[in-house]
């Protein structure tokens, strides 16, 4: 055979081309439960459910553009927690620690480590970016006179910007 025979054959084994997520994560010190991946804007709304087994998960699927999403880690005996982040086709890596929970609105494990979603890398950046110019000496006082929200609130636009045109 040929090789660009077999790498025909490949290519139609893998769907002619299309675009595929795989979402894997851990939370250390989760243990068994549910992991729930929630889409957050108007191109695919719903949710996927796995079972989650000592702490990891696995999501497949694919994405028709990039957009924002949620997990929604559950443990057995627990109430559940949030994970935000960007969904895109490719192999993104989520790794969390279930004593870093965020006490608050929306329960949250702080310090998630997210890796292998380009528009998530942009976002931090992004954050990164808009925590130093509130440091700065110009802008004194500037974060203390905004909402308590107002952080959030600007950066969940900001990942709605990125998400539309960050690509």
């Amino acid at each position: 055979m040929s090789c660009s025979f077999i790498a025909a054959l490949l290519f139609l084994a893998t769907g002619c081309g299309q675009q595929k997520y795989i979402v894997t994560g851990f939370v250390q010190g989760a243990g068994d439960g549910i992991a729930i991946l929630i889409y957050d804007n108007n191109v695919r709304e719903g949710q996927d459910t796995v079972r989650m087994k000592y702490g990891k998960f696995v999501f497949h699927g694919s994405a028709p553009e990039v957009q924002r999403a949620r997990l929604q880690i559950i443990p057995a005996n627990h109430n559940g927690v949030q994970i935000p982040f960007w969904l895109e086709n490719s192999a993104i890596s989520i790794h969390a620690n279930w004593e870093e929970i965020k006490e608050g609105g929306n329960n949250a494990i702080i310090n998630t480590r997210i890796t292998g979603s380009r528009n998530q890398e942009i976002a931090a950046e992004i954050a990164g970016i808009f925590d130093v110019v509130l440091k700065h000496p110009d802008f004194a006082g500037y974060s203390d006179n905004m909402p308590e929200n107002y952080t959030d609130t600007v950066r969940s636009r900001q990942k709605k910007l990125i998400g539309k045109y960050g690509k």
